[in-house]
């Protein structure tokens, strides 16, 4: 799951939100330095991340990658499972993704939380080219893969090369997809239930 995805599953609390935000980029040892509802959601980040790698339909997906490719089908995976939440977004959710958008970037733009380094340079232009909508097309999901495939450090192309990929099966991952994410759904509420 990529960013948006998690803002959606820690529901519209904004300090929520920000915790679903912050388990990307919050390590274990900074925990302590946020408020317990971040805290908490930082934690079910990581839950979230750990059942979707080891979901059967999410390696089923992985597979259909070819072998180059394979080794960075989880990151590829987690933007486009952006774009089918967000193609699909008012079957999930009553609120505009626009306005759901909107009021995300107001919050981590104004929190007074302490946002650790690569947040702190990532959140503007997260918010300044608009990431979260980019994620509504294919050329979205294909711009956030290119400039993730710059920062890997052996790779990249092979990693872009799962875009291709990405088009030749894009039915069957929404598929998949749209079978997994609800399974997940139920799993985030299991887990709230038991992370008070």
């Amino acid at each position: 799951m990529n960013y948006l995805a998690h803002l959606f599953l820690a529901g519209t609390d904004p300090q929520a939100q920000l915790g679903g935000l912050l388990g990307d980029f919050a390590k274990p040892r900074d925990d302590h330095l946020f408020p317990d509802l971040v805290r908490r959601e930082i934690r079910l980040h990581r839950a979230i991340d750990a059942y979707t790698d080891a979901h059967p339909l999410v390696l089923g997906s992985k597979a259909l990658f070819r072998p180059g490719a394979r080794r960075f089908s989880g990151m590829v995976l987690d933007v486009l499972y952006d774009h089918f939440l967000a193609a699909g977004w008012s079957r999930h959710s009553d609120e505009d993704l626009d306005a759901f958008i909107a009021r995300f970037y107001a919050h981590l733009d104004a929190t007074p939380l302490p946002l650790p380094g690569r947040l702190a340079r990532v959140a503007p232009l997260l918010i300044a080219q608009d990431w979260l909508g980019s994620y509504r097309s294919l050329a979205g999901v294909e711009r956030a893969v290119d400039g993730m495939s710059h920062r890997v450090s052996r790779g990249g192309e092979q990693m872009r090369a799962g875009l291709d990929d990405v088009h030749q099966h894009y039915d069957a991952l929404r598929e998949r997809y749209e079978d997994f994410f609800p399974e997940l759904a139920r799993f985030v509420a299991t887990e709230r239930l038991r992370r008070p």
